[in-house]
């Protein structure tokens, strides 16, 4: 036992020298911890937001929906986190690239013969098989880097259309309000009259009741418009990264001019293959298309090629190539294969439902878009002529020739259109919206990489 422990100590010190290259090479890198954060990130206030570095906001003066748009795609918490999914694509692209270390090993057979020495061996060993698949795993990680790139495209996309409606719902609540407070004050007239008529038995309780539930009714409307009015701006509060306590001031933009229907119908297919989410199913077909390749390289035998040096126990000392070859008769990497040629199928199947669906979600999006526009043009030819006989009816009412009740009825009615007209306004933006975000129309240059 003793004999053998000094054997260990000998061998030991032979190879000692091999540590201290060793592990300079392998100390390169440090670890640092880092901890979770544990309390909010949201900002407090607009002007705290970052900004892109082409655009340059006033918070003071208003935003509009574009200001929104740019402001969300560099702040929202979301899109944070899909860029740092990228870095880790950045940071797999850069692992494929590298090849496998060089293996060394050592080994001393201790002897129990008298008048022999103890044997030993030293190898260097590199895996030639890792060096043929190189190419195919860069591919794939190239590949899987443009996916992400790709996704998180696509996510600012929906973060852009999200910060558009969340606007043009916003600034149609404002329009609405003051709409509703218009019918609400004329309707108070219209109640209060019914009931000074009623004390006076000129109306039915009947007739007075119907008057009082109509103001019920818009009033009831208004809390509802405050209400959804509140949670879109919690909502665009959100996207944006702040917290609730943010004031975010909106401007009152003109309009955006409206679509081309006809030429965009034209361009579905080309506008379609250009879209993130279909690029990045196109990308992941890549990638399996690459580790389908790699699979079928590997089922060819794997090599591993190094050098020898050695010693016996007589002393005698040699040196030569070593060679260690996989015999391909069990596996032969055959599930592998399967599964890779599986999975590039469900992706092409993946890829032509998605185009369809596309496809068909564009198409449908500009068939509602062009009714809406016809229809919202014919609600606001409505608006003229009521307006005219409303302007009458109060000339009317100051001479003495019409009723209160008659003049409000006018003046409701004109309300009722004007709300019409804002909500189906509202309806087109929306559709516009979806139009955009579908085909990449009217998209800002920022999200349009």
């Amino acid at each position: 036992m003793q004999l053998m422990s000094e054997s260990i100590l000998k061998f030991m010190a032979k190879i000692r020298w091999w540590f201290p290259p060793l592990l300079l090479l392998a100390s390169c890198a440090s670890y640092t911890p880092e901890s979770l954060p544990v309390v909010p990130d949201s900002k407090s206030s607009v002007s705290r937001l970052v900004h892109p570095h082409r655009h340059r906001f006033d918070p003071r003066d208003g935003l509009d929906g574009e200001e929104l748009a740019m402001l969300a795609v560099a702040n929202n918490p979301e899109l944070r986190a899909a860029r740092a999914r990228l870095r880790v694509a950045h940071a797999q692209v850069f692992a494929a690239g590298l090849l496998a270390d060089p293996q060394l090993g050592a080994s001393e057979d201790f002897t129990m013969t008298p008048n022999t020495q103890n044997a030993w061996a030293l190898g260097l060993g590199f895996d030639v098989g890792d060096w043929l698949l190189r190419s195919s795993r860069r591919q794939m990680a190239r590949a899987g880097q443009s996916q992400v790139q790709q996704e998180m495209l696509w996510q600012e996309w929906q973060v852009v259309a999200q910060a558009r409606l969340l606007y043009a719902r916003l600034q149609a609540y404002i329009t609405t309000t003051r709409i509703l407070k218009q019918e609400t004050d004329w309707l108070q007239q219209v109640a209060q009259a019914s009931h000074v008529a009623l004390s006076g038995y000129d109306v039915t309780a009947e007739m007075a009741n119907g008057d009082l539930l109509a103001l019920r009714a818009v009033q009831q409307q208004q809390q509802d418009e405050v209400r959804l009015s509140r949670q879109d701006m919690g909502k665009l509060q959100t996207l944006l990264g702040l917290d609730t306590s943010a004031n975010i001031q909106l401007q009152d933009a003109p309009g955006p001019a409206p679509l081309d229907v006809s030429m965009l119908r034209q361009q579905v297919t080309q506008r379609l293959y250009h879209r993130p989410d279909l690029a990045a199913i196109r990308a992941a077909y890549q990638t399996s298309e690459a580790g389908y390749h790699a699979a079928v390289l590997a089922q060819f035998p794997l090599l591993s090629v190094g050098i020898n040096r050695a010693q016996d126990n007589y002393g005698d000392n040699s040196v030569g190539p070593g060679i260690t070859l996989s015999l391909p008769l069990f596996n032969r990497n055959r599930g592998n294969i399967a599964i890779a040629r599986a999975s590039r199928a469900q992706l092409a199947a993946e890829y032509q439902a998605r185009l369809d669906a596309a496809s068909n979600q564009a198409l449908l999006a500009l068939d509602n878009y062009d009714l809406l526009s016809r229809q919202i043009g014919q609600v606001k030819q409505d608006l003229p002529p009521l307006q005219a006989q409303v302007d009458s009816a109060g000339k009317a009412y100051a001479q003495g020739n019409l009723t209160v009740v008659d003049m409000t009825r006018l003046e409701v009615m004109l309300c009722k259109r004007q709300l019409a007209v804002v909500r189906l306004g509202l309806s087109l933006d929306e559709q516009r919206i979806a139009l955009q975000t579908l085909l990449g129309a009217g998209l800002p240059d920022e999200v349009m990489k």
